[in-house]
């Protein structure tokens, strides 16, 4: 199984379920639009951004891949089931940070990105994280899947 550039995927978890992100065009023109900002600043902000900005990006790259949501929808569910300071959200950032560099990674540079992501996650101590994962034959490159969680989050998220 090769990595596949064109079309990188990522796994996120929201709440008990799990969703694919498709790192296309539409992605990144997405989350553009929903901010009415330039992809380099909002990827640049992601861990910072406020909640409704944060629910409305993910909402507008959930629906991109085929995952319908409202950014309503996705803020319910971190103020009521994740916490909005929590580990489980702050792992949330970190995985659509990392995605979204890669994404805007050259093609040929993208698999190096992810595993550049990998080694910075795993000195933060990030469990598991799914950039690159095999998903339905479409990539393969893994992030260390053995990444074991300190048990709280980074320091200064």
């Amino acid at each position: 199984m090769t990595f596949n550039a064109q079309k990188p995927r990522c796994e996120i978890s929201l709440g008990s379920r799990t969703h694919v992100l498709e790192g296309t065009f539409g992605l990144l023109e997405a989350a553009e639009v929903s901010l009415q900002t330039g992809i380099l600043e909002i990827a640049n902000n992601v861990m910072d951004m406020p909640l409704y900005k944060f629910s409305r990006l993910l909402a507008a790259v959930l629906n991109t891949s085929g995952v319908p949501f409202k950014a309503s929808e996705i803020s319910e569910i971190i103020v009521n089931e994740l916490g909005v300071v929590s580990e489980a959200t702050m792992l949330l950032r970190l995985t659509l940070f990392g995605f979204l560099q890669v994404c805007m990674a050259k093609p040929s540079e993208r698999e190096v990105k992810v595993k550049e992501m990998g080694e910075l996650f795993q000195k933060f101590g990030v469990p598991q994280l799914s950039l690159g994962v095999n998903i339905d034959s479409s990539a393969s490159v893994s992030l260390d899947g053995d990444l074991k969680t300190s048990g709280t989050p980074p320091s200064g998220m």
